[in-house]
Protein backbone atom coordinates (compact mmCIF):
# COMPACT_ATOMS: atom_id res chain seq x y z
CA UNK A 1 0.00 0.00 0.00
CA UNK A 2 2.84 2.39 0.85
CA UNK A 3 4.53 1.62 -2.46
CA UNK A 4 1.35 2.43 -4.37
CA UNK A 5 0.97 5.67 -2.41
CA UNK A 6 4.56 6.60 -3.16
CA UNK A 7 4.06 5.79 -6.83
CA UNK A 8 0.92 7.93 -6.92
CA UNK A 9 2.78 10.85 -5.33
CA UNK A 10 5.56 10.58 -7.90
CA UNK A 11 3.02 10.62 -10.72
CA UNK A 12 1.36 13.67 -9.20
CA UNK A 13 4.72 15.45 -8.93
CA UNK A 14 5.55 14.66 -12.53
CA UNK A 15 2.10 15.78 -13.71
CA UNK A 16 2.40 19.00 -11.75
CA UNK A 17 5.91 19.62 -13.07
CA UNK A 18 4.68 19.07 -16.62
CA UNK A 19 1.74 21.44 -16.16
CA UNK A 20 3.99 24.10 -14.65
CA UNK A 21 6.49 23.85 -17.50
CA UNK A 22 4.17 22.76 -20.34
CA UNK A 23 5.36 25.60 -22.57
CA UNK A 24 8.95 24.39 -22.33
CA UNK A 25 7.91 20.79 -23.01
CA UNK A 26 5.81 21.91 -25.98
CA UNK A 27 8.69 23.85 -27.51
CA UNK A 28 11.09 20.95 -26.91
CA UNK A 29 8.59 18.53 -28.47
CA UNK A 30 8.21 20.65 -31.62
CA UNK A 31 11.99 21.06 -31.79
CA UNK A 32 12.53 17.28 -31.60
CA UNK A 33 9.97 16.75 -34.38
CA UNK A 34 11.74 19.36 -36.54
CA UNK A 35 15.11 17.69 -35.93
CA UNK A 36 13.71 14.32 -37.00
CA UNK A 37 11.85 15.75 -39.98
CA UNK A 38 14.63 17.92 -41.38
CA UNK A 39 17.95 16.62 -40.07
CA UNK A 40 17.66 12.83 -40.07
CA UNK A 41 20.34 11.35 -42.37
CA UNK A 42 20.76 14.68 -44.18
CA UNK A 43 24.22 13.66 -45.37
CA UNK A 44 23.28 10.19 -46.60
CA UNK A 45 22.29 11.29 -50.12
CA UNK A 46 24.16 13.39 -52.69
CA UNK A 47 23.25 16.89 -53.74
CA UNK A 48 20.22 16.70 -56.01
CA UNK A 49 20.41 17.95 -59.60
CA UNK A 50 19.80 20.42 -61.01
CA UNK A 51 19.23 23.20 -58.45
CA UNK A 52 20.88 21.93 -55.28
CA UNK A 53 24.16 21.09 -57.00
CA UNK A 54 24.17 24.39 -58.87
CA UNK A 55 23.45 26.65 -55.90
CA UNK A 56 25.76 24.86 -53.48
CA UNK A 57 28.56 24.90 -56.07
CA UNK A 58 28.21 28.68 -56.37
CA UNK A 59 28.24 29.07 -52.59
CA UNK A 60 31.32 26.87 -52.33
CA UNK A 61 33.12 28.99 -54.94
CA UNK A 62 32.25 32.07 -52.91
CA UNK A 63 33.54 30.39 -49.75
CA UNK A 64 36.84 29.37 -51.35
CA UNK A 65 37.58 32.52 -53.36
CA UNK A 66 36.23 35.13 -50.96
CA UNK A 67 34.38 36.83 -53.84
CA UNK A 68 31.16 37.93 -52.09
CA UNK A 69 29.49 39.96 -54.84
CA UNK A 70 29.62 38.32 -58.26
CA UNK A 71 28.31 34.75 -58.44
CA UNK A 72 30.19 32.19 -60.52
CA UNK A 73 29.49 28.65 -61.71
CA UNK A 74 32.37 26.89 -63.47
CA UNK A 75 33.94 30.25 -64.26
CA UNK A 76 30.81 31.87 -65.72
CA UNK A 77 28.53 34.54 -64.23
CA UNK A 78 25.33 33.42 -62.52
CA UNK A 79 22.69 36.15 -62.27
CA UNK A 80 19.43 34.28 -61.65
CA UNK A 81 18.91 35.26 -58.00
CA UNK A 82 20.46 37.74 -55.51
CA UNK A 83 23.23 36.65 -53.11
CA UNK A 84 21.68 36.35 -49.62
CA UNK A 85 21.26 32.57 -49.82
CA UNK A 86 24.88 32.20 -50.92
CA UNK A 87 26.17 34.49 -48.18
CA UNK A 88 24.41 32.43 -45.51
CA UNK A 89 25.70 29.19 -47.02
CA UNK A 90 29.22 30.66 -46.98
CA UNK A 91 28.83 31.53 -43.30
CA UNK A 92 27.81 27.92 -42.59
CA UNK A 93 30.82 26.59 -44.52
CA UNK A 94 33.07 28.94 -42.53
CA UNK A 95 31.60 27.83 -39.19
CA UNK A 96 31.98 24.11 -39.94
CA UNK A 97 35.22 24.47 -41.88
CA UNK A 98 34.13 22.65 -45.05
CA UNK A 99 31.59 22.67 -47.86
CA UNK A 100 29.72 19.37 -48.14
CA UNK A 101 26.18 18.00 -48.28
CA UNK A 102 25.57 18.29 -44.53
CA UNK A 103 26.98 21.79 -44.04
CA UNK A 104 25.02 22.99 -47.08
CA UNK A 105 21.73 21.62 -45.75
CA UNK A 106 22.01 22.68 -42.10
CA UNK A 107 21.06 26.34 -42.82
CA UNK A 108 17.97 25.23 -44.76
CA UNK A 109 16.85 23.00 -41.88
CA UNK A 110 17.31 26.00 -39.57
CA UNK A 111 15.11 28.22 -41.79
CA UNK A 112 12.42 25.53 -41.88
CA UNK A 113 12.47 25.09 -38.10
CA UNK A 114 12.43 28.86 -37.61
CA UNK A 115 9.34 29.05 -39.83
CA UNK A 116 7.59 26.45 -37.69
CA UNK A 117 8.39 28.38 -34.50
CA UNK A 118 7.34 31.64 -36.18
CA UNK A 119 3.88 30.18 -36.72
CA UNK A 120 3.80 28.71 -33.21
CA UNK A 121 4.80 31.93 -31.45
CA UNK A 122 2.39 34.14 -33.39
CA UNK A 123 -0.60 31.80 -33.04
CA UNK A 124 0.25 31.30 -29.36
CA UNK A 125 0.26 35.06 -28.86
CA UNK A 126 -2.85 35.92 -30.86
CA UNK A 127 -5.16 32.89 -30.53
CA UNK A 128 -4.29 29.96 -28.25
CA UNK A 129 -1.66 27.38 -27.38
CA UNK A 130 -3.67 24.53 -28.93
CA UNK A 131 -4.11 26.43 -32.16
CA UNK A 132 -0.38 27.20 -32.15
CA UNK A 133 0.51 23.52 -31.73
CA UNK A 134 -1.90 22.39 -34.45
CA UNK A 135 -0.81 25.07 -36.95
CA UNK A 136 2.93 24.58 -36.39
CA UNK A 137 2.69 20.79 -36.73
CA UNK A 138 0.56 21.09 -39.88
CA UNK A 139 3.22 23.35 -41.39
CA UNK A 140 6.11 21.16 -40.24
CA UNK A 141 4.64 17.99 -41.76
CA UNK A 142 3.40 19.27 -45.13
CA UNK A 143 5.12 17.34 -47.90
CA UNK A 144 6.67 20.25 -49.83
CA UNK A 145 7.81 21.94 -46.62
CA UNK A 146 9.60 18.72 -45.60
CA UNK A 147 11.10 18.29 -49.07
CA UNK A 148 12.54 21.81 -49.27
CA UNK A 149 13.82 21.61 -45.71
CA UNK A 150 16.02 18.68 -46.77
CA UNK A 151 17.64 20.13 -49.89
CA UNK A 152 19.95 23.15 -50.02
CA UNK A 153 18.07 25.59 -52.25
CA UNK A 154 16.88 29.16 -51.67
CA UNK A 155 13.11 28.52 -51.55
CA UNK A 156 12.92 27.82 -47.81
CA UNK A 157 14.88 30.97 -46.95
CA UNK A 158 12.51 32.97 -49.16
CA UNK A 159 9.43 31.45 -47.51
CA UNK A 160 10.82 32.26 -44.06
CA UNK A 161 11.79 35.85 -44.92
CA UNK A 162 8.42 36.62 -46.50
CA UNK A 163 6.72 34.95 -43.53
CA UNK A 164 8.51 37.15 -40.98
CA UNK A 165 7.88 40.23 -43.10
CA UNK A 166 4.14 39.63 -43.59
CA UNK A 167 3.50 38.53 -40.01
CA UNK A 168 5.37 41.57 -38.69
CA UNK A 169 2.90 43.72 -40.63
CA UNK A 170 -0.13 41.69 -39.53
CA UNK A 171 0.97 41.85 -35.91
CA UNK A 172 0.91 45.67 -36.02
CA UNK A 173 -2.89 45.39 -36.31
CA UNK A 174 -3.04 43.69 -32.92
CA UNK A 175 -0.13 44.93 -30.80
CA UNK A 176 0.12 48.01 -28.58
CA UNK A 177 0.65 51.35 -30.29
CA UNK A 178 4.03 51.75 -28.59
CA UNK A 179 5.25 48.51 -30.23
CA UNK A 180 3.97 49.10 -33.77
CA UNK A 181 6.97 50.98 -35.11
CA UNK A 182 9.35 48.16 -34.17
CA UNK A 183 7.31 45.58 -36.07
CA UNK A 184 7.03 47.91 -39.05
CA UNK A 185 10.80 48.21 -39.08
CA UNK A 186 11.01 44.41 -38.92
CA UNK A 187 8.63 44.30 -41.88
CA UNK A 188 10.96 46.43 -44.00
CA UNK A 189 14.09 44.54 -42.88
CA UNK A 190 12.72 41.12 -43.82
CA UNK A 191 11.17 42.44 -47.02
CA UNK A 192 14.71 43.49 -47.92
CA UNK A 193 15.99 40.02 -47.01
CA UNK A 194 13.26 38.44 -49.17
CA UNK A 195 14.28 40.67 -52.08
CA UNK A 196 17.92 39.69 -51.57
CA UNK A 197 16.89 36.03 -51.67
CA UNK A 198 14.61 35.77 -54.71
CA UNK A 199 14.28 39.24 -56.20
CA UNK A 200 11.01 40.88 -57.23
CA UNK A 201 8.54 38.49 -55.46
CA UNK A 202 10.28 39.36 -52.19
CA UNK A 203 8.82 42.87 -52.45
CA UNK A 204 5.47 42.08 -54.06
CA UNK A 205 4.20 39.50 -51.55
CA UNK A 206 4.76 41.60 -48.39
CA UNK A 207 3.72 44.86 -50.08
CA UNK A 208 0.45 43.59 -51.56
CA UNK A 209 -0.46 41.68 -48.39
CA UNK A 210 0.20 44.67 -46.12
CA UNK A 211 -1.81 47.07 -48.32
CA UNK A 212 -4.77 44.67 -48.50
CA UNK A 213 -4.76 43.87 -44.76
CA UNK A 214 -4.65 47.54 -43.83
CA UNK A 215 -7.12 48.40 -46.59
CA UNK A 216 -9.75 45.97 -45.29
CA UNK A 217 -9.15 47.17 -41.74
CA UNK A 218 -9.64 50.78 -42.96
CA UNK A 219 -6.30 51.89 -41.53
CA UNK A 220 -4.39 52.32 -44.77
CA UNK A 221 -2.91 55.69 -43.85
CA UNK A 222 -1.08 54.15 -40.87
CA UNK A 223 1.34 52.54 -43.33
CA UNK A 224 2.54 56.02 -44.32
CA UNK A 225 3.23 57.30 -40.82
CA UNK A 226 6.75 58.79 -40.83
CA UNK A 227 7.78 56.89 -37.69
CA UNK A 228 7.01 53.64 -39.53
CA UNK A 229 7.99 54.28 -43.12
CA UNK A 230 11.07 56.51 -42.93
CA UNK A 231 13.25 54.28 -40.70
CA UNK A 232 11.85 51.24 -42.51
CA UNK A 233 12.89 52.52 -45.93
CA UNK A 234 16.33 53.42 -44.56
CA UNK A 235 16.79 49.84 -43.33
CA UNK A 236 15.50 48.48 -46.64
CA UNK A 237 17.89 50.68 -48.65
CA UNK A 238 20.93 49.83 -46.53
CA UNK A 239 20.30 46.11 -47.03
CA UNK A 240 19.43 46.06 -50.74
CA UNK A 241 21.09 48.99 -52.48
CA UNK A 242 24.87 48.34 -52.04
CA UNK A 243 24.95 44.97 -53.82
CA UNK A 244 22.79 46.16 -56.71
CA UNK A 245 24.92 49.30 -57.16
CA UNK A 246 28.15 47.30 -57.13
CA UNK A 247 26.81 44.84 -59.70
CA UNK A 248 25.47 47.61 -61.95
CA UNK A 249 28.79 49.46 -61.74
CA UNK A 250 31.25 46.63 -62.32
CA UNK A 251 29.35 43.87 -64.11
CA UNK A 252 27.25 45.57 -66.77
CA UNK A 253 25.93 44.80 -69.34
CA UNK A 254 25.78 41.13 -68.22
CA UNK A 255 24.09 42.01 -64.94
CA UNK A 256 21.37 44.19 -66.49
CA UNK A 257 20.68 41.78 -69.35
CA UNK A 258 20.58 38.60 -67.24
CA UNK A 259 19.45 39.69 -63.79
CA UNK A 260 17.10 42.58 -64.59
CA UNK A 261 15.72 41.77 -68.04
CA UNK A 262 15.84 37.99 -68.21
CA UNK A 263 15.26 36.94 -64.60
CA UNK A 264 12.85 39.66 -63.51
CA UNK A 265 11.01 41.33 -66.37
CA UNK A 266 10.97 38.34 -68.73
CA UNK A 267 10.50 35.78 -65.96
CA UNK A 268 7.66 37.35 -64.00
CA UNK A 269 5.83 39.69 -66.35
CA UNK A 270 3.58 37.94 -68.84
CA UNK A 271 3.57 40.80 -71.36
CA UNK A 272 7.34 40.57 -71.85
CA UNK A 273 7.73 36.81 -71.62
CA UNK A 274 9.08 34.90 -74.61
CA UNK A 275 8.51 31.53 -72.95
CA UNK A 276 5.35 29.44 -72.99
CA UNK A 277 3.74 30.00 -69.57
CA UNK A 278 1.88 27.28 -67.75
CA UNK A 279 -1.91 27.72 -67.37
CA UNK A 280 -3.11 30.11 -64.65
CA UNK A 281 -4.32 27.25 -62.42
CA UNK A 282 -0.88 25.60 -62.32
CA UNK A 283 0.05 27.18 -58.95
CA UNK A 284 -3.28 26.07 -57.44
CA UNK A 285 -2.60 22.51 -58.57
CA UNK A 286 0.96 22.77 -57.23
CA UNK A 287 -0.36 23.92 -53.86
CA UNK A 288 -2.74 20.95 -53.70
CA UNK A 289 0.26 18.64 -54.06
CA UNK A 290 2.48 20.75 -51.78
CA UNK A 291 0.00 20.71 -48.87
CA UNK A 292 -0.40 16.92 -48.79
CA UNK A 293 -1.68 15.25 -46.58
CA UNK A 294 -3.46 18.25 -45.05
CA UNK A 295 -4.97 19.37 -48.35
CA UNK A 296 -8.04 17.15 -47.83
CA UNK A 297 -9.06 18.81 -44.58
CA UNK A 298 -8.14 22.21 -46.06
CA UNK A 299 -10.60 21.67 -48.90
CA UNK A 300 -13.18 20.49 -46.36
CA UNK A 301 -12.61 23.69 -44.37
CA UNK A 302 -13.27 25.83 -47.46
CA UNK A 303 -16.48 23.93 -48.24
CA UNK A 304 -17.70 24.16 -44.64
CA UNK A 305 -16.94 27.87 -44.52
CA UNK A 306 -18.95 28.67 -47.66
CA UNK A 307 -21.78 26.46 -46.49
CA UNK A 308 -22.01 28.16 -43.09
CA UNK A 309 -20.89 31.72 -43.88
CA UNK A 310 -21.93 32.35 -47.47
CA UNK A 311 -24.54 34.87 -46.36
CA UNK A 312 -22.04 36.77 -44.22
CA UNK A 313 -19.11 37.25 -46.63
CA UNK A 314 -19.70 40.99 -46.63
CA UNK A 315 -18.95 41.09 -42.91
CA UNK A 316 -15.50 39.59 -43.49
CA UNK A 317 -14.67 41.86 -46.43
CA UNK A 318 -16.19 45.19 -45.43
CA UNK A 319 -16.70 45.14 -41.66
CA UNK A 320 -13.31 44.07 -40.33
CA UNK A 321 -13.83 45.67 -36.91
CA UNK A 322 -16.92 43.58 -36.22
CA UNK A 323 -14.86 40.38 -36.35
CA UNK A 324 -13.50 38.89 -33.16
CA UNK A 325 -9.77 38.66 -32.50
CA UNK A 326 -9.15 35.15 -33.98
CA UNK A 327 -11.35 35.91 -37.00
CA UNK A 328 -9.32 39.02 -37.81
CA UNK A 329 -6.06 37.08 -37.65
CA UNK A 330 -7.39 34.24 -39.81
CA UNK A 331 -8.79 36.76 -42.30
CA UNK A 332 -5.33 38.35 -42.64
CA UNK A 333 -3.87 34.90 -43.27
CA UNK A 334 -6.45 34.32 -45.99
CA UNK A 335 -5.27 37.56 -47.65
CA UNK A 336 -1.65 36.42 -47.28
CA UNK A 337 -2.45 33.02 -48.82
CA UNK A 338 -4.45 34.41 -51.75
CA UNK A 339 -1.80 37.05 -52.48
CA UNK A 340 0.84 34.36 -53.01
CA UNK A 341 -1.43 32.15 -55.12
CA UNK A 342 -2.72 34.98 -57.32
CA UNK A 343 0.64 36.75 -57.81
CA UNK A 344 2.41 33.57 -58.90
CA UNK A 345 -0.58 32.53 -61.02
CA UNK A 346 -0.21 35.81 -62.93
CA UNK A 347 3.54 35.30 -63.31
CA UNK A 348 4.91 34.29 -66.71
CA UNK A 349 7.11 31.62 -65.13
CA UNK A 350 5.30 29.04 -62.99
CA UNK A 351 7.23 26.41 -61.07
CA UNK A 352 5.80 23.99 -58.48
CA UNK A 353 7.87 25.36 -55.59
CA UNK A 354 6.32 28.81 -56.00
CA UNK A 355 3.53 27.34 -53.86
CA UNK A 356 5.88 26.79 -50.88
CA UNK A 357 5.34 30.19 -49.15
CA UNK A 358 1.55 29.66 -49.31
CA UNK A 359 1.85 26.65 -46.99
CA UNK A 360 2.63 28.98 -44.05
CA UNK A 361 -0.68 30.91 -43.99
CA UNK A 362 -2.59 27.80 -45.08
CA UNK A 363 -1.32 26.01 -41.97
CA UNK A 364 -2.52 28.83 -39.72
CA UNK A 365 -5.94 28.83 -41.41
CA UNK A 366 -6.30 25.04 -41.16
CA UNK A 367 -5.07 25.03 -37.55
CA UNK A 368 -8.28 26.85 -36.57
CA UNK A 369 -10.38 24.14 -38.25
CA UNK A 370 -8.65 21.35 -36.34
CA UNK A 371 -8.68 23.28 -33.05
CA UNK A 372 -12.45 23.75 -33.32
CA UNK A 373 -12.68 20.01 -33.94
CA UNK A 374 -10.69 19.25 -30.77
CA UNK A 375 -12.17 21.83 -28.42
CA UNK A 376 -15.72 22.46 -29.63
CA UNK A 377 -16.55 19.14 -31.31
CA UNK A 378 -17.16 20.90 -34.63
CA UNK A 379 -16.62 19.64 -38.20
CA UNK A 380 -16.77 15.95 -37.21
CA UNK A 381 -18.29 14.74 -40.47
CA UNK A 382 -15.98 16.85 -42.65
CA UNK A 383 -12.78 15.75 -40.91
CA UNK A 384 -13.85 12.11 -40.69
CA UNK A 385 -14.48 12.05 -44.44
CA UNK A 386 -11.04 13.51 -45.15
CA UNK A 387 -9.44 10.97 -42.84
CA UNK A 388 -11.28 8.11 -44.55
CA UNK A 389 -9.82 9.35 -47.84
CA UNK A 390 -6.36 9.33 -46.26
CA UNK A 391 -6.89 5.83 -44.88
CA UNK A 392 -7.89 4.59 -48.34
CA UNK A 393 -4.73 6.17 -49.75
CA UNK A 394 -2.68 4.33 -47.11
CA UNK A 395 -4.24 1.02 -48.18
CA UNK A 396 -3.46 1.87 -51.80
CA UNK A 397 0.09 2.65 -50.69
CA UNK A 398 0.40 -0.77 -49.09
CA UNK A 399 -0.69 -2.39 -52.37
CA UNK A 400 1.49 -0.05 -54.39
CA UNK A 401 4.77 -0.92 -52.69
CA UNK A 402 4.45 -4.43 -54.08
CA UNK A 403 3.34 -3.36 -57.57
CA UNK A 404 5.33 -0.19 -58.33
CA UNK A 405 8.85 -1.77 -58.23
CA UNK A 406 7.89 -3.98 -61.15
CA UNK A 407 7.75 -0.90 -63.39
CA UNK A 408 11.44 -0.14 -62.76
CA UNK A 409 14.67 -1.98 -63.25
CA UNK A 410 18.30 -1.82 -62.18
CA UNK A 411 19.39 0.62 -59.49
CA UNK A 412 16.01 2.37 -59.33
CA UNK A 413 14.22 -0.90 -58.58
CA UNK A 414 16.75 -1.77 -55.88
CA UNK A 415 16.23 1.60 -54.20
CA UNK A 416 12.45 1.08 -54.04
CA UNK A 417 12.59 -2.51 -52.78
CA UNK A 418 15.23 -1.49 -50.25
CA UNK A 419 12.80 0.75 -48.34
CA UNK A 420 9.73 -1.45 -48.84
CA UNK A 421 9.76 -2.94 -45.29
CA UNK A 422 9.96 0.52 -43.70
CA UNK A 423 7.11 1.85 -45.85
CA UNK A 424 4.94 -1.18 -45.10
CA UNK A 425 5.51 -0.89 -41.34
CA UNK A 426 4.80 2.85 -41.36
CA UNK A 427 1.54 2.50 -43.31
CA UNK A 428 0.33 -0.36 -41.11
CA UNK A 429 0.96 1.69 -37.95
CA UNK A 430 -0.84 4.72 -39.39
CA UNK A 431 -3.83 2.69 -40.60
CA UNK A 432 -4.11 1.01 -37.19
CA UNK A 433 -4.11 4.39 -35.44
CA UNK A 434 -6.73 5.76 -37.82
CA UNK A 435 -9.05 2.79 -37.40
CA UNK A 436 -8.68 3.07 -33.62
CA UNK A 437 -9.50 6.79 -33.77
CA UNK A 438 -12.71 6.08 -35.74
CA UNK A 439 -13.88 3.42 -33.28
CA UNK A 440 -12.99 5.33 -30.10
CA UNK A 441 -13.56 8.85 -31.43
CA UNK A 442 -9.98 9.59 -30.40
CA UNK A 443 -9.47 12.91 -32.14
CA UNK A 444 -5.90 13.54 -31.03
CA UNK A 445 -4.92 10.02 -32.12
CA UNK A 446 -6.36 10.82 -35.54
CA UNK A 447 -4.31 14.02 -35.76
CA UNK A 448 -1.20 12.26 -34.42
CA UNK A 449 -1.48 9.53 -37.06
CA UNK A 450 -0.83 12.16 -39.76
CA UNK A 451 2.17 13.52 -37.84
CA UNK A 452 3.60 9.99 -37.55
CA UNK A 453 2.88 9.30 -41.24
CA UNK A 454 4.80 12.36 -42.40
CA UNK A 455 7.61 11.99 -39.86
CA UNK A 456 8.18 8.41 -40.98
CA UNK A 457 7.89 9.45 -44.62
CA UNK A 458 10.53 12.12 -44.04
CA UNK A 459 12.93 9.55 -42.60
CA UNK A 460 12.29 7.17 -45.49
CA UNK A 461 12.75 10.05 -47.92
CA UNK A 462 16.26 10.60 -46.56
CA UNK A 463 17.06 6.90 -46.49
CA UNK A 464 15.72 5.99 -49.92
CA UNK A 465 13.70 8.50 -51.94
CA UNK A 466 16.54 10.88 -52.77
CA UNK A 467 18.80 7.99 -53.74
CA UNK A 468 15.95 6.75 -55.95
CA UNK A 469 15.84 10.16 -57.70
CA UNK A 470 19.60 10.06 -58.27
CA UNK A 471 19.40 6.53 -59.67
CA UNK A 472 18.05 7.85 -62.99
CA UNK A 473 21.41 9.18 -64.13
CA UNK A 474 22.88 11.55 -61.57
CA UNK A 475 24.68 8.70 -59.82
CA UNK A 476 26.47 7.98 -63.11
CA UNK A 477 27.82 11.52 -63.25
CA UNK A 478 28.85 11.51 -59.58
CA UNK A 479 30.66 8.18 -59.99
CA UNK A 480 32.56 9.19 -63.13
CA UNK A 481 33.48 12.60 -61.71
CA UNK A 482 34.63 11.25 -58.35
CA UNK A 483 36.80 8.62 -60.03
CA UNK A 484 38.40 11.24 -62.30
CA UNK A 485 39.13 13.42 -59.29
CA UNK A 486 40.73 10.51 -57.41
CA UNK A 487 42.77 9.45 -60.46
CA UNK A 488 43.73 13.10 -61.14
CA UNK A 489 42.61 12.91 -64.76
CA UNK A 490 40.86 15.69 -66.72
CA UNK A 491 37.10 15.41 -67.14
CA UNK A 492 35.12 16.87 -70.04
CA UNK A 493 31.37 16.87 -70.69
CA UNK A 494 29.58 16.74 -74.03
CA UNK A 495 25.92 17.58 -74.62
CA UNK A 496 24.88 17.53 -70.95
CA UNK A 497 21.82 19.61 -70.11
CA UNK A 498 22.89 19.96 -66.50
CA UNK A 499 26.46 19.76 -65.29
CA UNK A 500 26.39 21.13 -61.74
CA UNK A 501 27.07 17.68 -60.25
CA UNK A 502 30.28 17.53 -62.26
CA UNK A 503 31.45 20.87 -60.93
CA UNK A 504 30.59 20.10 -57.30
CA UNK A 505 32.13 16.62 -57.11
CA UNK A 506 35.10 17.37 -59.37
CA UNK A 507 35.84 20.46 -57.23
CA UNK A 508 37.51 22.44 -60.00
CA UNK A 509 36.68 24.01 -63.33
CA UNK A 510 36.30 21.70 -66.31
CA UNK A 511 35.73 21.94 -70.07
CA UNK A 512 32.22 21.57 -71.45
CA UNK A 513 31.14 21.08 -75.07
CA UNK A 514 27.67 21.53 -76.52
CA UNK A 515 26.08 19.08 -78.93
CA UNK A 516 27.62 19.43 -82.37
CA UNK A 517 31.09 20.41 -81.15
CA UNK A 518 32.49 16.97 -81.95
CA UNK A 519 35.51 18.25 -83.85
CA UNK A 520 36.51 20.57 -81.00
CA UNK A 521 36.18 17.68 -78.57
CA UNK A 522 38.43 15.49 -80.71
CA UNK A 523 41.08 18.22 -80.94
CA UNK A 524 41.03 18.58 -77.16
CA UNK A 525 41.42 14.80 -76.75
CA UNK A 526 44.52 14.85 -78.96
CA UNK A 527 46.09 17.54 -76.76
CA UNK A 528 45.12 15.79 -73.50
CA UNK A 529 44.99 12.04 -74.24
CA UNK A 530 44.20 11.03 -70.63
CA UNK A 531 40.94 12.99 -70.63
CA UNK A 532 37.69 11.23 -69.83
CA UNK A 533 34.48 12.41 -71.48
CA UNK A 534 30.98 12.17 -70.00
CA UNK A 535 28.35 11.80 -72.71
CA UNK A 536 24.71 10.74 -72.86
CA UNK A 537 24.09 7.12 -73.84
CA UNK A 538 21.69 8.39 -76.49
CA UNK A 539 24.55 10.32 -78.18
CA UNK A 540 26.94 7.36 -78.50
CA UNK A 541 25.63 6.20 -81.86
CA UNK A 542 25.82 9.66 -83.43
CA UNK A 543 29.32 10.26 -82.02
CA UNK A 544 30.57 6.97 -83.45
CA UNK A 545 29.96 8.30 -86.97
CA UNK A 546 32.54 11.08 -86.52
CA UNK A 547 35.05 9.79 -83.95
CA UNK A 548 36.58 6.62 -82.64
CA UNK A 549 36.47 6.08 -78.88
CA UNK A 550 36.46 3.45 -76.17
CA UNK A 551 33.65 3.12 -73.65
CA UNK A 552 35.22 2.97 -70.20
CA UNK A 553 31.92 2.73 -68.29
CA UNK A 554 28.25 2.83 -69.19
CA UNK A 555 25.53 3.69 -66.71
CA UNK A 556 21.78 4.20 -66.69
CA UNK A 557 21.81 7.43 -68.69
CA UNK A 558 25.44 8.48 -69.15
CA UNK A 559 28.59 6.84 -70.45
CA UNK A 560 32.26 7.55 -69.80
CA UNK A 561 34.40 7.42 -72.94
CA UNK A 562 38.13 7.92 -73.58
CA UNK A 563 40.88 7.58 -76.21
CA UNK A 564 38.97 9.72 -78.68
CA UNK A 565 40.33 10.10 -82.21
CA UNK A 566 38.73 11.80 -85.16
CA UNK A 567 37.91 9.51 -88.07
CA UNK A 568 39.83 10.12 -91.26
CA UNK A 569 37.92 10.86 -94.44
Amino acid sequence: MEKETEKYKMQEKFTQFFRTHKEIFTILGILVICLILYCFAMGSYPLIDPYETKLVSIARSMYRTGELFALYLNGTFYFEIPPLYFWLETIAFSIFGKACEVTARIPVAVYASAGVFLVYSLCRKLISRKHAIASSLILATSIMYILFAKIAVAEMLFAFCTGVSVYSCIYTLFCKDSQKKYFWWLFYIFTAFALMTKGLPGILIPLVTSVLCYGFSKKLLEILKPVNIIPGLIFFTIITLPWHLIMMTYYNPQFFENYVLKNHIDKYWYLYSTSHPAPWYFIVAAFFAAFFPWIFSFIAQILVFFKEKSLHLGKYCFDFESLNFPQKFIFCNVIYFLTIIILFSLSAAKLPWYALPAIIPASVILGKFWTDYFEEDKHNIAINITMIILTILCFLGIAGIFIIPEFFKGEAKLEITGVRPEILLLLLVVVTMQIFSYIKNAKKVMFSSIIILMTGASMIMSAGFFDFVCAFGENDIIKYTTEAKQDKTPIVTYGLNNEASVFFYYEQEYVSYKEGQVEDMAIYAESYPDTRFIVKNSDLKALSKDINFEIKEKGVKYALIEKIKQKKD
